[in-house]
């Protein structure tokens, strides 16, 4: 019997569909991705459970930081791989130490990863918040991590496309980390990646949320939300044009309310609103490597 391979949402990885023009550097960054199908997985994802199966989410950071010894880590924000050499993360997930007045410490980035052991971890090279991110509001909460070195995409590490919209055509999207997900204990990490899925509010439904510079969004009546530890991490969809075995991230956890109540509304900055800065960044006319 013949191995077809399969993607997310039970969709069979089929030839990439023909295109409207790449006109951006992101754009064409998300082209170069979907013509690879090496990436997709040959197994179908089934999940009715908030556990994602191993290396479903392949675009899945985990942000960390060095102790004293250099030897050790403490992993506690989300990112999003974009690039073979960027990371996409939150503001406060970067320069965090300025607010408690300690010593920056050196931060990592682990790729490929389902539980808390596993997968690869990068050096990060270069932290780069947004030049107007506020650290009293968390107004501009975004960030890129530059690593030291290249990343080579497999099954295990994909990168997602950015948004070419502002996301508002959409009733959900998914998010996802590695953060608490009990309401009864302190330190409750999820031992392995998890996922939600999300509905989007309209902002008569989010009090003190820009609507141009933010997605609100939490569980409708199942208290679904991110929490603790999630911070930096996609609000994502599966590419609805460029192929279903690609992600699309088109926010950043930014901050939230209260972990597990009711009806939560969260803050994720768009990342529609930054795409210039981001590739200017990332994709700058200098650079002429795309991947």
């Amino acid at each position: 019997m013949r191995n077809i391979k399969h993607c997310a949402s039970r969709s069979l990885c089929c030839p990439v569909p023909k295109r409207p023009k790449a006109d951006t550097p992101s754009s064409k960054a998300c082209l170069n991705y979907a013509n690879d199908r090496t990436f997709c997985q040959t197994h179908l994802y089934i999940s009715r459970s908030n556990e994602t199966n191993r290396h479903e989410l392949q675009y899945m950071a985990h942000i960390g930081q060095k102790d004293e010894t250099g030897f050790n880590y403490t992993w506690d924000c989300g990112g999003t791989v974009i690039h073979s050499k960027f990371v996409l993360t939150a503001a406060h997930c970067v320069i965090r130490e300025r607010l408690v007045g300690t010593k920056e410490k050196d931060l990592v980035v682990r790729l490929g990863a389902h539980n808390t052991t596993d997968g690869d971890v990068y050096e990060v090279a270069n932290k780069i918040p947004h030049p107007d991110y506020d650290e009293k509001t968390y107004a501009n909460d975004i960030a890129l991590l530059e690593l030291t070195k290249t990343v080579v995409f497999n099954d295990q590490v994909r990168p997602a496309c950015l948004t070419t919209s502002s996301g508002e055509e959409y009733d959900n999207m998914t998010v996802s980390g590695w953060g608490r997900y009990s309401r009864n204990k302190a330190n409750d990490q999820a031992p392995e990646l998890r996922k939600a899925e999300l509905k989007l509010f309209k902002f008569s439904e989010c009090p003190d949320v820009p609507q141009e510079m933010y997605i609100c969004a939490g569980g409708d009546k199942n208290g679904s939300d991110s929490c603790d530890g999630d911070s930096g991490g996609p609000l994502a969809r599966w590419h609805q044009e460029w192929g279903s075995c690609l992600g699309q991230v088109f926010a950043v956890v930014s901050r939230g309310s209260y972990c597990h109540t009711t009806s939560p509304r969260s803050k994720y900055t768009k990342v529609f609103y930054y795409l210039q800065w981001i590739e200017n960044v990332v994709w700058p006319v200098t650079r002429e490597n795309t991947d």
